[in-house]
């Protein structure tokens, strides 16, 4: 059964709650391009939990896309809007821990159930400017100085113990959750036989580990979401 609650879709699919809205220019800047690194992953989480807590969500009309989290295997999905109506959309882990609230949504961390705010997001927003995740700048993603510029940023300002306490938990948070990224995409433009195949899962965002995986058909996103999220159907089979 489906409802509107604060312009977001809720409805189950068996015992999961899914909840479906639609994504703003913001986001969709974001995703315009490949994903391709640990730093945008973050910077769409919080984009996106930003949607969820504020509920300064866009109407289908006004949409760049749409948005689905399926809060029991916690993934998030997205599809794009393009010119080509070709059809591209992706999917991975939502670090959060959804809660329906009244007539809101909270988030929370899973390690210490730590109510995650706008302030704690608008907070990592300013630690990525700063680049903290730039891979420029550092090993494995993470640059060599990673913990004084934190702590420097904090300092600079001026929170309370307890929300330092509420972002290191946060943090970790997000550091540690496995994305387990993978998109699939109609490509007519660079489409190239069994070189480059009409349709493809690309899996893994990294440049160091993705790799292309031919299919026969076209994935809308409703069987996309039903591939990645009913464990109680029978396996898929891929086949030359």
């Amino acid at each position: 059964m489906k409802k509107l609650l604060m312009q977001i879709t809720v409805y189950t699919v068996g015992d999961r709650m899914v909840l479906e809205f639609f994504y703003n220019k913001k986001i969709k800047r974001l995703i315009n391009s490949r994903v391709d690194s640990k730093e945008k992953i973050w910077k769409i989480i919080l984009e996106t939990s930003k949607l969820i807590l504020t509920g300064n969500l866009v109407s289908k009309k006004n949409a760049e896309g749409k948005l689905i989290i399926d809060t029991e295997f916690r993934r998030i999905f997205f599809s794009q809007k393009l010119p080509s109506a070709e059809n591209k959309h992706f999917s991975f882990q939502f670090p959060f821990k959804i809660e329906q609230n009244a007539n809101n949504y909270t988030l929370k961390t899973f390690s210490q159930a730590t109510d995650i705010q706008s302030a704690h997001i608008q907070v990592i927003l300013s630690l990525l400017d700063k680049g903290i995740l730039s891979e420029s700048r550092g090993v494995y993603g993470i640059q060599l100085e990673f913990c004084e510029l934190v702590e420097n940023t904090l300092e600079e300002l001026f929170l309370s113990k307890k929300l330092v306490e509420d972002l290191d938990d946060i943090l970790l948070e997000l550091f540690l959750f496995e994305p387990s990224y993978i998109r699939f995409d109609e490509d007519k433009k660079n489409a190239n036989g069994k070189i480059h195949p009409l349709f493809h899962f690309d899996i893994f965002y990294s440049q160091q580990t993705t790799l292309k995986l031919g299919l026969s058909k076209l994935y809308d996103l409703d069987y996309f979401v039903k591939f990645l999220c009913e464990k109680e159907k029978e396996c898929s089979f891929i086949s030359e």
